[in-house]
């Protein structure tokens, strides 16, 4: 007769050990499901953090390259409130860069989302980005005085502000520095 050890595994050790191994292969299966979706949430929220970079980029080129024209050409002159912005911009989005474009921007509330619009004439109107909070333009000028519109006295039609920032219920959202000459070009109206 043979030993215990000999004999081999009883039926019940098999059903133990089979039920063992489908009980790791569920959770190892189900893990894997959640992981799938884990991963396609991140790399949609990857592609959101893309997106929102190129928006931002492209406000903060449109904005900066503005252009200061003179107060004869009032369709082109850098007007603004605190929910909107044209201007003339050297750096338009949908144009070759150093090619003088109007502009036009918007902050548009809908439902739990505010959102900034982007207008070219010749081209659709296109969103930028979103966020869950009100935003506002604000305007600083040299002395570094905000103004809620732009601009801000009669006397400086024409002239480009400082600063423009977009401004959160909390904080600052984004701050951008003009960087062109902040006075009004006469020469430039021929090719406006």
């Amino acid at each position: 007769m043979k030993s215990f050890s000999e004999q081999g595994f009883s039926l019940l050790e098999v059903i133990v050990v089979l039920l063992i191994f489908s009980f790791v292969s569920v959770l190892t299966l189900d893990a894997s499901s959640h992981l799938a979706r884990v991963f396609s949430r991140l790399e949609l929220v990857r592609q959101e953090a893309t997106l929102e970079s190129f928006s931002t980029e492209w406000l903060r080129s449109v904005v900066k390259s503005s252009v200061a024209v003179d107060k004869q050409d009032l369709s082109h002159i850098f007007a603004g409130t605190n929910r909107n912005l044209k201007g003339t911009t050297m750096q338009p989005v949908f144009g070759e860069a150093g090619e003088l474009a109007p502009f036009f921007l918007e902050i548009v509330a809908a439902e739990s989302q505010t959102h900034i619009e982007y207008q070219q004439p010749g081209f659709e109107r296109i969103k930028l980005f979103s966020r869950y909070e009100d935003l506002v333009f604000t305007y600083i000028n040299q002395r570094g005085v905000k103004f809620s519109k732009w601009p801000p006295e009669e006397g400086l039609l024409g002239v480009l502000p400082k600063l423009v920032t977009i401004e959160g219920e909390e904080r600052l959202f984004l701050k951008i520095h003009i960087e062109q000459r902040r006075m009004p070009v006469r020469d430039l109206r021929d090719v406006l």
